[in-house]
């Protein structure tokens, strides 16, 4: 429901497996959601749990990590196995 601040962070994705990017996101978050028993609720969070919503409600809207990097050469694959 609103957004503060900027920051940039490292993010890597497991759908798309070995890569990390800087990413831009807001620093922090404000949320509305409802409980499983149907009550509604709002959350405010800033830091790691900001940067975990945002790029959840990214999926959610069809968006990768990798659409958001800060310049496709700033996007660096990892060795994985």
């Amino acid at each position: 429901v609103s957004a503060t601040g900027k920051a940039v962070t490292v993010e890597g994705c497991l759908s798309v497996p070995g890569f990390r990017g800087e990413v831009e996101r807001f620093a922090e978050v404000a949320v509305e959601y409802m409980t499983v028993t149907g009550e509604p609720r709002t959350l405010v969070v800033s830091g790691l749990r900001s940067v975990i919503i945002q790029h959840e409600v990214d999926h959610l809207d069809g968006v990768l990590f990798i659409d958001r990097v800060k310049g496709i050469r700033r996007l660096t694959m990892r060795k994985t196995g």
